[in-house]
């Protein structure tokens, strides 16, 4: 017996609820408190998030626009090819110039040409000329230069992108415009390229300064810090002007030394995580910015103390605190009253209960209770398991009696008695079925035993006759699983290239039906239960497969079963089964359990067969035989006198053999590595031999791939009908078409030109067997002709046009010349001829400087002999050089801008340098 404390209820009711109350009060406000911690962390990685996703689309808008502008301006510069340098200098230099003065949001707009591009005959992977135009005192200006003529610079940020030819937007780097301050700026590139090969790169230099009002401007919180990170972790801009431009392990160490920050930003990751800065835990946020297909990813960061994040969840817990106190002082008021009025009639409610515990569940002594409250629903509950005990009583006594159908309401969901009665009733009602369910399984059983020993008995009958055996076997299959008809297919492998699924049995509707019917293997869902080795059932037939006709009419079968007849893993058979009722899964399993069976003596049978065949042909050729032997002796005689008349033969066979040998030898050297495209077709049109060339025209591994096929596989349908037209008036005329030129249009756009000469393939007996032809792509030919055809018609007009403006030109030469001093020199440096201008201040003619060196005249003393010679290195590898010369000539002191020339003969050899130079 317990011997704790004992109270009365109202004391309990006061105890109790109250410490409930305060222990669930508590609960709450610690879980609001926390859930109030993870939604304001929650919500300030969104907030953050947010402000990081807004200013990272907001800068790579930015920055796309100008990764766009280089795009179309190195689309722009893709036609260097197709015209001649000085040409190319002059547009692409007021192109550079129109855009730096146009776009004042750029430094500077520069490209560079790899010299293998632009100069002929250059055969190195390095140097280039850089072209920049920058605007200076209000003008736009070019700057050319010369560079990695020695050699790549691997660390420079051009290589970077001359090595992966791809868009790049380089790492930030000080630049001053006014040699006193530095900004920070970058430059965004775009290769050019030919053919997918990188032949220069084309961009602008922009400052980063704007970006510094965007991060600035990112507050979602108070003393927040926000900044920009490029590719190498240099910070563009951040919330301290201070740390702009310097790298992010230099500001944060401790981040990127625990969660290697740079790493994520170099591989454009995105990552949160905690952190502790200046004795306070922060939430770091890194966002990443994809620019346009560039691989160099920059970054926006965000970092928010957590106790600017908490401030507000801090602030409601002190509140809650106090409203739950005052609330425990109203609670107990009301308890108190409360739990008086519940006590007298809980003690009128335990009299009864006492009474239901003994087993007393006499209706006359249900409570009446009226207070309106739980109480009364208390006591309206006790009334519930009163009248629900006496239903419970009379339920039972009815399954007693055996009335196993007898009606139960349950009380409730939790009615645990009542649900143990439905239970023993439905265990009662489950034995019974059973107990049915046992007897027809037995029966199924029976009628598949005795099946078994039925067909037992067929299957020892008409071992030497297969279609008498299987006639035998569908007709008592078809009967004893009441189907509508029946067949049985063997495979007929006689041919061992060709061999098929051979009806050898069918019946329907009680009669014997004489059907010839062989399928392909692979053919219908015959062929594929074949094929498959496994059961086909289907309940939905398809339409036109299978009819059962009668007397009465025509009706497609509801059922069919198709069930391979293997045999150790092979497939001997299928036989196939159609009824309008539909099978049992019994009568499924006992059709292929028999199927093993009937496979077994299938393979006996077709053995004893073939032993019966192979006897009476073994005792034929023994016979044969000995009538041969008398005629083997006859003819030694003449065998051994047309001995040397064979040696003879074989001799000339080998020699032809050896022939035949070497022609077809010589034929496959032809076949794979003639660039010209053979082939051979037959008499409809397919290939039955290409050559190897063919094989990469049509998108094959090897030339077998196409053996079969036909031009329909490969070309238009227009095309394709053309061809074989022509190829069928071939065979039937027996005429050859000779350098027959065909022009083609494919589907995506290109075209094709193909000389073709078809003639028609004879066999050895002269009979016409196919076509063959020799196809050569003139593509290249054709479209250089037509570009000749152009290139004349142009040259045509521009004689005509010069013509109509030869005065004009002569007196712009004139004027050109009167003014601007020529000369000419060997790739040496030689002096071949000077104008008159240049004549008249050096004081000497041609003839007397004739043959002498470019270096007595204009080589200047800042001139050092490896730069001098470097200088004309370049010209004799094609480069236009530029120079400012500043000295004495014939007793003046000038100052000269000069340009220097090489000028190419028709092979592209240096043939002279052309230099022109005019006062500065």
């Amino acid at each position: 017996m317990g011997t704790g404390i004992k109270m009365r209820i109202r004391t309990k009711m006061l105890v109790y609820i109250l410490i409930t109350s305060v222990g669930v009060l508590a609960l709450i406000g610690f879980y609001i408190q926390y859930r109030t911690y993870k939604m304001a962390m929650s919500n300030a990685q969104v907030i953050a998030k947010s402000y990081a996703e807004k200013v990272a689309n907001q800068i790579k808008s930015e920055l796309e626009l100008d990764l766009g502008f280089s795009r179309s301006f190195a689309h722009a510069l893709h036609g260097y090819n197709k015209i001649d340098s000085q040409t190319r200098d002059s547009l692409y230099f007021d192109m550079a110039k129109s855009l730096v003065s146009n776009n004042p949001r750029y430094i500077s707009v520069w490209y560079n040409f790899e010299y293998f591009a632009i100069v002929p005959n250059y055969d190195k992977n390095y140097g280039r000329k850089s072209v920049s135009a920058f605007m200076e005192h209000g003008f736009s200006k070019i700057l050319v230069e010369h560079k990695n003529v020695t050699g790549d610079v691997l660390t420079s940020g051009y290589y970077k992108a001359k090595s992966s030819n791809q868009e790049i937007i380089l790492d930030p780097y000080l630049y001053t415009f006014d040699g006193v301050n530095n900004y920070l700026v970058t430059s965004i590139c775009v290769p050019i390229r030919k053919e997918g090969e990188f032949v220069g790169l084309a961009g602008v230099d922009i400052t980063l300064d704007k970006f510094v009002k965007t991060i600035e401007q990112i507050r979602p919180y108070a003393n927040t810090q926000a900044f920009l990170l490029s590719n190498n972790s240099t910070i563009i801009a951040h919330t301290n002007p201070l740390n702009s431009g310097k790298n992010f392990t230099e500001i944060y160490p401790e981040a990127q030394m625990v969660q290697n920050v740079t790493g994520k930003v170099l591989r454009g990751d995105t990552h949160n995580f905690e952190w502790e800065f200046d004795n306070k835990q922060n939430l770091f946020i890194v966002t990443p910015i994809k620019i346009g297909n560039s691989s160099s990813h920059w970054s926006v960061g965000i970092i928010i103390p957590y106790k600017e994040i908490t401030i507000e969840a801090r602030n409601a817990l002190l509140s809650g605190i106090l409203v739950a106190f005052l609330g425990i002082i109203v609670l107990g008021i009301v308890l108190f009253y409360v739990a008086k009025s519940i006590t007298n009639p809980i003690i009128q409610t335990t009299s009864l209960l006492n009474d239901l515990a003994e087993g007393d569940i006499d209706r006359s002594k249900k409570l009446s209770i009226s207070s309106g409250d739980e109480i009364e629903e208390m006591a309206i509950s006790v009334n519930k398991l009163i009248e629900g005990l006496n239903l419970t009583e009379n339920f039972a006594r009815e399954i007693g009696k055996g009335n196993l159908d007898a009606e139960f309401k349950l009380l409730g969901e939790k009615d645990i008695l009542g649900i143990s009665l439905i239970e023993m009733q439905k265990s009662l009602k489950h034995a019974k079925e059973f107990e049915l369910e046992r007897k027809v399984e037995e029966e199924k059983q029976n009628w598949a035993t005795q099946g078994m020993a039925l067909f037992g008995d067929i299957l020892r009958q008409n071992n030497d006759n297969l279609k008498e055996l299987s006639f035998s076997i569908i007709k008592n299959l078809v009967d004893y699983t009441n189907s509508n008809q029946g067949g049985m297919f063997i495979i007929n492998d006689n041919d061992n290239n060709n061999p098929l699924l051979e009806m050898t049995a069918c019946f329907a509707f009680d009669r014997r039906k004489f059907l010839e019917k062989n399928l392909e293997i692979g053919e219908g869902l015959v062929g594929r239960c074949y094929i498959e080795g496994k059961t086909i059932y289907m309940t939905d037939v398809p339409e036109n497969y299978i009819n059962i006709s009668s007397g009465l009419g025509k009706e497609r079968p509801r059922c069919l079963i198709i069930v391979p007849l293997k045999n150790n893993d092979e497939t001997l058979g299928v036989i196939e089964l159609a009824t309008f009722k539909t099978y049992e899964k019994h009568q499924i399993a006992f059709v292929e359990k028999l199927a093993e069976s009937i496979a077994a003596t299938i393979s006996s049978v077709r053995i004893n067969i073939r032993t019966a065949e192979l006897l009476a042909k073994s005792q034929q050729q023994a016979e044969e035989m000995l009538a041969q032997e008398e005629e083997m002796r006859q003819n030694m005689e003449e065998l051994q006198a047309t001995q040397e008349e064979m040696e003879r033969k074989r001799v000339e066979q080998e020699h032809f053999q050896k022939e035949l040998e070497e022609d077809l030898t010589l034929l496959n050297a032809l076949m794979e590595n003639i660039p010209d495209f053979i082939y051979f077709k037959d008499e409809n049109s397919h290939f039955i031999r290409i050559s190897k060339s063919m094989v990469k025209l049509f998108n094959a591994q090897k030339p077998e791939d196409l053996v079969g096929k036909s031009d329909f596989d490969f070309h238009t349908k227009e095309n394709a009908e053309k061809f074989y037209t022509e190829e069928q008036d071939i065979i039937r005329s027996l005429k050859a078409v000779v350098d027959h030129v065909q022009h083609e249009k494919f589907e995506d756009g290109r075209e094709q030109w193909v000389s073709t000469t078809k003639m028609p393939l004879f066999n050895t007996r002269g009979e016409v067997v196919g076509t063959w032809g020799i196809s050569k792509i003139i593509t290249d030919l054709k479209i250089a002709e037509l570009k000749a055809q152009e290139c004349a018609q142009e040259a045509e007009n521009l004689r005509s046009m010069v013509s109509t403006h030869d005065g004009e030109y002569k007196a712009i030469v004139k004027a050109i010349d009167s003014t601007t001093f020529l000369a000419e020199y060997t790739p040496d440096g030689v002096l071949i001829r000077i104008n008159e201008p240049l004549e008249s201040i050096m004081g000497k003619s041609t003839a007397e400087i004739s043959g002498k060196h470019h270096s007595e005249f204009f080589m200047t003393k800042a001139d050092d002999e490896i730069s001098y010679q470097e200088f004309w290195d370049d010209l004799n590898k094609g480069v236009i050089r530029q120079r400012v010369f500043k000295g004495s000539i014939g007793g003046s002191r000038l100052t000269l801008n000069e340009t220097y020339s090489p000028v190419l003969d028709n092979e592209g050899n240096i043939e002279k340098v052309i230099a022109i130079a005019v006062r500065g």
